[in-house]
């Protein structure tokens, strides 16, 4: 909502860049809709804003555009102001298009299984998320009993976000701070901060990659030295006793 300046966009003046992300990045994907099928979603998404005092996400019907909306075969009179049900109604329509299914399918599928997967197997993938109305962890069961995924090991890599989180789990550290959401306390921050810098150095802070695609999920861009480097960094600093920051030792290896 703020990142892609949606709690700015109102009836008079829609802004089009959650609608334009969501169709390309995650859902049917790029190629499969056209600029009047942005326009028109980011009508329907119009409303939808972040509170002003609570910075929590609110809908304020004065913002919505009414008129009969058309997108990507889905159908809506949208004659009420109040047309905060058309968001989820909408993303269900598009979480069931064929096109999203082969979109979610490859993008699990080169993440967890190779850079590059066959055709084939994201449409077996892909058939097989349909089946399951779109439940990911049924998706996922099924991606790591098929074959190509044993016989991926050695050609994908952990990126240093994803190794560091592995680790804190294996080790059995837990986080001892829980912050209300909203409002970070310094001292959340400053136990946050060591990790954050390392992770940075490694090329992987959370939410710092520049543009809405997100980090790359190909292992190829995080082989290089300087990433693996700093993520050995990373791992001595978590085990290497100087200083857990804001976990706690809970179980597993770390707590004996």
């Amino acid at each position: 909502l703020s990142y892609l300046d949606q709690w700015v966009s109102t009836k008079e003046y829609p802004v089009e860049n959650l609608a334009r992300e969501s169709l390309e990045l995650h859902t049917v994907g790029l190629g499969n809709f056209n600029e009047r099928d942005v326009k028109a979603y980011s009508k329907l998404l119009t409303g939808a804003t972040i509170n002003g005092n609570s910075w929590a996400y609110d809908y304020n019907p004065a913002n919505h555009y009414t008129g009969s909306l058309e997108i990507l075969g889905y159908k809506a009179s949208n004659r009420s102001a109040n047309g905060e049900h058309l968001i989820p109604s909408f993303a269900e329509y598009l979480a069931h298009r064929p096109a999203t299914a082969r979109n979610v399918a490859r993008r699990l599928l080169v993440h967890y299984v190779d850079d590059t997967p066959s055709r084939a197997l994201i449409e077996r993938v892909a058939r097989h998320y349909l089946k399951n109305h779109t439940d990911i962890a049924a998706t996922m069961r099924y991606i790591v009993d098929q074959p190509e995924f044993y016989a991926s090991r050695g050609r994908k890599v952990r990126r240093p976000s994803d190794t560091f989180a592995a680790a804190v789990r294996g080790l059995g550290f837990a986080w001892s701070l829980i912050p209300d959401v909203g409002e970070l306390t310094q001292q959340v921050v400053a136990g946050w901060g060591q990790y954050l810098s390392l992770l940075r150095d490694a090329g992987h802070a959370p939410g710092e990659w520049p543009a809405p695609n997100g980090y790359p999920q190909v292992g190829a861009a995080w082989l290089d030295s300087n990433t693996t480097l700093q993520t050995w960094r990373l791992l001595g600093h978590l085990t290497g006793g100087s200083g857990d920051g804001p976990f706690s030792r809970t179980g597993g290896p770390a707590a004996t």
